[in-house]
């Protein structure tokens, strides 16, 4: 219950401060919920950040994402990379809480992004997790 509103009061933190409008999509929140914010689609994960990172370098492993840079905080770890055709992907893990982890995914350029090919990552992710 408590990872459900502490999803649903991120979603409402991420709508209220985008500077334009952003899409919720999903059944409830945590178990489905996305939030598309300028080309990027993010969603909350109930799982450690660690969990989190190693599943997403998984993911870009098996549809063959290549990897230009991944850079680690221990808190936030931005993997940027290209899809075939050149396609440029961003994938961004936070933690938002020991057992809550935030994943954003961007994939194409700036005006043209592919939302498509970022909710398929997300679903290969979420399987995992």
């Amino acid at each position: 219950m408590q990872r459900a509103l502490l999803a649903l009061l991120c979603a409402i933190v991420l709508i209220s401060t985008s500077s334009c409008a952003a899409v919720v999509l999903g059944a409830g929140a945590g178990a489905g919920a996305f939030t598309y914010v300028k080309g990027e689609l993010v969603r909350s994960y109930p799982a450690t950040y660690a969990k989190a990172v190693s599943v997403t370098n998984a993911v870009i492993n098996e549809l063959k994402i290549s990897i230009d840079s991944k850079v680690d905080d221990g808190i936030t770890t931005t993997f940027n990379g290209r899809r075939a055709g050149d396609k440029p992907v961003t994938i961004k893990v936070t933690m938002l809480d020991p057992k809550i982890t935030q994943i954003g995914i961007r994939v194409g350029y700036v005006g043209v992004w592919d939302r498509q090919i970022s909710e398929t990552i997300h679903s290969h992710i979420q399987e995992r997790l």
